[in-house]
């Protein structure tokens, strides 16, 4: 996922640590960023809340390393339970549900 994100270079303020050489390197102009990420999370039944933390954990660090301009959560059971969008600087927050069976293709439907 590191690999889809992107950075654009200025050349209008230089890298002043390599002003000294001679050398004109350009700076980051903004942090690397991502399109819209879309996280579909397993809450049937089957899924408990250390596992669910976990996943949690995960997607926290996808976000901080690929920080994309918004995160969409989808909660699946045999069904779309729940759709929630997060905005890039938001903590993004998993939410425990107890669920029935497990249809992950319920999901798909949605169509972000």
């Amino acid at each position: 996922m590191t690999g889809m994100t992107s950075a654009d270079y200025s050349w209008a303020r230089p890298n002043r640590r390599f002003i000294p050489n001679g050398d004109y390197l350009p700076s980051v102009g903004k942090a690397p960023t991502m399109g819209e990420l879309v996280v579909q999370v397993d809450v049937s039944g089957s899924i408990s809340k250390p596992e669910l933390d976990a996943y949690n954990g995960h997607l926290k660090r996808i976000v901080e390393q690929c920080r994309p301009e918004k995160t969409h959560v989808i909660y699946t059971d045999t069904r779309l339970q729940r759709h929630v969008e997060f905005e890039a600087g938001e903590e993004v927050q998993l939410e425990f549900y107890s669920g029935g069976g497990t249809h992950m293709a319920g999901g798909l439907r949605l169509g972000c």
